[in-house]
């Protein structure tokens, strides 16, 4: 049987999200650290939420590779990290959720059956059914933002008991949010650079200056072959 902290934590998560029109997040909800990517380039949404006086884009090649599907990125903070695509259809995300209940059962049958399911497993299997219902949680999204075509690392830190109680908190840093002290975790790519591959500059501002001096910036750090242009989003500066 599943350890009853893990289960009415995935019963918690499952069920709000189900009655609810927005994806929720409770202080029951172990935390993520969320990176967000767009298939969908120069998108006017993107730029009217998060630069229409200013902004760039910042556009990637892969960030995965042949030895880690999940994505090319790393932390000593985090025990776990996904990339995944974003699912916005509802019927989709309740067949994933049904998939990943399913294989949790027989995976845990299949101990039983062995005699496998020993006090020393029994928690970890818990551990890690409960955390693809966490991945699951944060890659289901409501379907009026589909357009974004959105990708997330999602990034589990390493916690010690209780959801608030992290194992490492001194790797944590902090930044001034629009509204409040917002938390946050640095990941780097196990390769020299990040594989940047278009960088868009926003509408607004001096349009020609702005990509001149983005140009100057990639050149002084040592990026080359780098597209660089101008939103093509008739967008007024506001």
């Amino acid at each position: 049987m599943l350890s009853v902290g893990y289960l009415s934590r995935a019963e918690a998560i499952i069920r709000e999200i189900f009655t609810q029109k927005t994806t929720p997040a409770t202080e029951e909800t172990p935390d993520a650290y969320l990176i967000s990517f767009c298939e969908t380039s120069d998108l006017l949404s993107q730029w009217r939420a998060y630069g229409k006086s200013a902004g760039f884009e910042i556009r990637f090649n892969s960030l995965t590779s042949d030895n880690n599907p999940y994505g090319d990125l790393q932390s000593p903070a985090v025990s776990m990290l996904r990339l995944v695509r974003i699912e916005y259809d509802l019927a989709a995300q309740k067949e994933n959720l049904r998939t990943i209940i399913q294989n949790s059962v027989e995976c845990l049958s299949t101990l039983l059956d062995t005699g496998s399911l020993s006090s020393e497993v029994e928690p970890l299997a818990a551990f890690f059914a409960t955390m693809e219902m966490l991945v699951w949680f944060y890659s289901s999204k409501h379907p009026k933002f589909a357009e974004e075509r959105e990708w997330r690392v999602i990034a589990f830190p390493f916690l010690h008991g209780a959801p608030e109680q992290y194992s490492k908190p001194e790797l944590v840093k902090f930044r001034v949010g629009r509204h409040s002290l917002v938390p946050y975790i640095e990941l780097r790519s196990s390769k020299p650079k990040l594989p940047i591959s278009e960088i868009i500059c926003g509408p607004g501002g001096h349009r020609s200056l702005t990509a001149k001096a983005v140009r100057l910036l990639l050149k002084s750090t040592g990026f080359e072959n780098i597209i660089v242009r101008n939103s093509e989003v008739p967008l007024a500066p506001g």
